[in-house]
């Protein structure tokens, strides 16, 4: 089959959308910089995307957090495993 090409190499700035150039350029898409409030948000991004759980309700599903957060899946897998260990002993002593 054919693959089609995609000119990514190209740098064309008026093909990306504001928000994420803004996003790029060190805000948060709303004018505010990106601070430890955007590391909440991000962390509580992938929190919301992995899980059912609940999130402040001002987080969202943004793309950009959602590619910063990569590196929160670890952080975020490893506090659901011990939230659910927990409960798990918590339920066999019980028993």
């Amino acid at each position: 089959g054919v693959v089609e090409s995609r000119n990514y190499a190209s740098n064309d700035a008026s093909q990306i959308s504001a928000e994420i150039q803004a996003f790029i350029s060190g805000t948060d898409g709303n004018g505010a910089a990106l601070g430890f409030r955007s590391e909440f948000r991000t962390f509580f991004t992938i929190w919301m995307f992995l899980t059912r759980l609940p999130s402040p309700s001002w987080i969202d599903l943004h793309p950009g957090f959602l590619m910063r957060g990569m590196g929160y899946f670890p952080i975020v897998g490893s506090v659901l495993g011990g939230m659910y260990a927990i409960i798990l002993d918590a339920l066999s002593i019980s028993m």
